[in-house]
């Protein structure tokens, strides 16, 4: 069953998950003192939420599957793209991957965002501190699996 692993994604996935996890680490940190406390405060909540869904959840989405890309060397030589495009459009270059994360892998994934973030803040707003974490974990996940099987089955 280990034999089945690929090492190589898993390697890149925790490398990018000690580089990223700080900064999202900080990032956490960094939200009550911005919007001031979370529990009992509707509008900061909200706009922590819009926060994360419109500007850092794209930003973590964009770099984690740019580099997995460029690791498995997608971004050096773009000729996967052949498997992917389709009609006149077969001009394989960085803009051409660029262009295949941004409109065909980051949608679904964003969209999914939504059911481990929305949860996240209405538990940050009841305040139920222990529950966050699991449910964090519980959520966080299945997520991370799905961004990785994006990656195998639409990139590299």
């Amino acid at each position: 069953m280990l034999g089945m692993l690929d090492k190589e994604r898993l390697g890149h996935n925790g490398l990018f998950g000690l580089l990223a996890g700080g900064v999202i680490g900080q990032y956490e940190h960094l939200i009550p003192r911005i919007f001031g406390p979370l529990t009992r405060h509707i509008t900061p909540c909200l706009l922590a939420l819009g926060l994360q869904q419109l500007l850092v959840t794209p930003l973590i989405l964009w770099s984690y599957f740019n580099a997995m890309t460029a690791g498995r060397g997608g971004l050096s030589d773009p000729s996967f793209m052949r498997e992917h495009s389709f009609g006149a459009h077969r001009r394989h270059d960085l803009a051409s991957v660029e262009r295949h994360i941004l409109y065909d892998v980051m949608p679904y994934p964003l969209l999914v965002s939504w059911g481990v973030y929305t949860p996240l803040f209405i538990l940050a707003y009841i305040g139920q501190h222990r529950a966050s974490t699991v449910l964090s974990c519980c959520l966080h996940v299945p997520w991370c699996g799905l961004l990785s099987h994006m990656q195998k089955t639409d990139l590299l």
